[in-house]
């Protein structure tokens, strides 16, 4: 019925600058380089999973796609879904970027990419997730239908 994709592409460039980086202070420095690669190696696999979000709405169920290699996913059923409201995302006040909370443990997450339109879906047992998207009133439309 209806897709919403946000993509984040500074994520390459912040990829390419890491490997630069660590280029450099390997070419550079008599240190060893081993914790500077064990960083990168969990830093760039979390950058290029979030660096697009795919929300797809069906007659059945919306489902929130990340980027591969990970590829992970949520899926809401539809007749779960109580309400979806178009919010005004701000990243600060949920703690930062990415993955955020847990529906499961806390009754409420978020999948934050960027500041700015998200969307808020609340289910019947009350848990929340919001999801920043670049047509959070599309999705909120072919929800609601």
């Amino acid at each position: 019925m209806g897709t919403a994709r946000t993509e984040w592409v500074p994520v390459a460039i912040t990829a390419v600058t890491l490997a630069a980086v660590i280029a450099v202070f390997v070419a550079l420095s008599d240190e060893s380089p081993w914790p500077l690669a064990i960083v990168v190696i969990i830093v760039v696999p979390v950058l290029v999973t979030f660096r697009s979000i795919t929300v797809t709405v069906d007659r059945r169920e919306l489902i929130v796609r990340y980027a591969p290699p990970l590829a992970f996913r949520h899926r809401i059923a539809r007749r779960d879904i109580e309400s979806v409201e178009v919010v005004d995302v701000r990243p600060r006040s949920w703690g930062g970027w990415g993955y955020r909370g847990s529906r499961k443990i806390f009754g409420r997450a978020a999948v934050l990419i960027r500041r700015g339109p998200g969307l808020e879906v609340t289910t019947r047992d009350g848990k929340k997730l919001t999801i920043t998207v670049d047509d959070p009133e599309g999705a909120a439309a072919a929800l609601d239908n």
